[in-house]
């Protein structure tokens, strides 16, 4: 840098004043206004920077989820907790159906969704740091508190005896079933049926959830399984969100496009069944 006003030296007492001691300085605000939020695990912004990356705004939260150490920033924010909005005047978190005592740790009024909230109507939640409440009605747990500790699947090779595989949290049970098979699968009609995931939370406890086949490799795998056994035609679930939605028939002819396909569209679900249903339906135009 050559302008003067721009250039900060940094030298110890008693030494000179060489040329590559000289560092940038501070940039100045550009004046426009546009910060950008650093948010912690549970999406509470914990720190403001300004266009220049400086930083304007910094705060922690107690166990109640209170701001600490917001007095000395540069500007004013509102937002804390997820979806709360804090009110200077009252002290209060504002969070669309009810306020949000800091202090105390719960709402100052009751849950207008009654007991669908919880046993307790004034909770926000078990604790802040694993849980939301960003309206102020039903609390929702972050996605990583629900854990699948295992998935089984079962295959019926023509008119053969239905065999469950299990496999871990990786879920590939139904891959295991047809690679399995790979040898007594040509020219029959196969089905996947009942591919169940043995989900758990510290929280719900254990359940079980129909599970998707994964978009990223074993739809794709699924379809060349078919494709390299010569399967007359794969009947397997349509899983959508945990909710079984129709079982799906594909005919020889289709499975190798199909690969393709879902290596293709691997970022996308919904494209991939969209694809899965042209040809079924027989809308593909595909060789």
């Amino acid at each position: 840098m050559t302008n003067e006003e721009q250039v900060r030296t940094s030298v110890l007492a008693g030494a000179s004043d060489p040329a590559s001691e000289q560092i940038p300085s501070m940039p100045a605000l550009s004046g426009k206004s546009v910060c950008f939020f650093e948010n912690d695990l549970n999406s509470a912004p914990v720190r403001m920077h300004d266009d220049c990356g400086r930083v304007t705004w910094e705060t922690h939260y107690g166990p109640l989820g209170k701001a600490a150490g917001t007095e000395a920033n540069l500007i004013k924010q509102p937002i804390r907790l997820q979806g709360q909005i804090f009110d200077w005047e009252s002290g209060l978190a504002y969070n669309r159906h009810r306020y949000f005592d800091f202090g105390a740790g719960i709402f100052v009024s009751q849950d207008p969704i009654g007991l669908d909230g919880g046993i307790n109507p004034y909770q926000y939640a078990p604790n802040i740091f694993r849980w939301t409440d960003p309206t102020g009605l039903k609390k929702i747990p972050r996605k990583r508190e629900e854990w699948v500790n295992g998935v089984r699947a079962t295959i019926v090779v023509g008119s053969g005896t239905p065999q469950t595989y299990g496999s871990g949290t990786s879920g590939h049970a139904e891959q295991d079933a047809l690679l399995d098979n790979i040898l007594d699968i040509e020219d029959q009609d196969v089905i996947l049926k009942d591919i169940e995931g043995d989900y758990r939370s510290k929280d719900k406890g254990n359940w079980v959830d129909p599970v998707t086949i994964c978009t990223k490799r074993c739809r794709s795998e699924m379809f060349w399984a078919a494709h390299v056994g010569n399967v007359a035609s794969l009947t397997f679930p349509m899983v959508v969100a945990k909710k079984f939605v129709r079982p799906v028939t594909i005919h020889r002819g289709h499975f190798e496009h199909l690969a393709n396909e879902m290596e293709n569209l691997k970022t996308s679900s919904k494209k991939q069944w969209d694809a899965i249903t042209e040809c079924e339906q027989g809308q593909c135009n595909h060789p």
